[in-house]
């Protein structure tokens, strides 16, 4: 193929149009992809907060059973919670 100056006039014209689309679809691209990225890492930064807090409370309903044993108010908290099951001569079980 030849170019003559009919084509490469046309090249040169509709070249920049179509360098100027592709910058601003690239930019486009790229700023809607950090985006996400940015709210994805604040939801696994809020997961993970939600972990600590569930181990945190899991560990004091942990310490109150431990001690339901010998104080019939915590155990009264705890059964009206559900967070125990007690059964008649078993120990006192964390529900899952």
């Amino acid at each position: 193929m030849t170019i003559t100056e009919k084509n490469f006039q046309a090249a040169v014209n509709f070249g920049g149009l179509l360098l100027a689309i592709s910058v601003v679809l690239n930019i486009y691209f790229v700023m809607r992809n950090r985006e996400v990225y940015r709210d994805q890492i604040q939801t696994d930064q809020r997961y993970q907060q939600l972990l600590i807090q569930e181990q945190a409370l899991e560990g004091v309903t942990r310490e109150f059973v431990a001690h339901a044993a010998n104080d019939s108010k915590i155990t009264e908290i705890l059964q009206r919670y559900e967070l125990i099951s007690v059964a008649p001569q078993q120990p006192l079980q964390v529900k899952p």
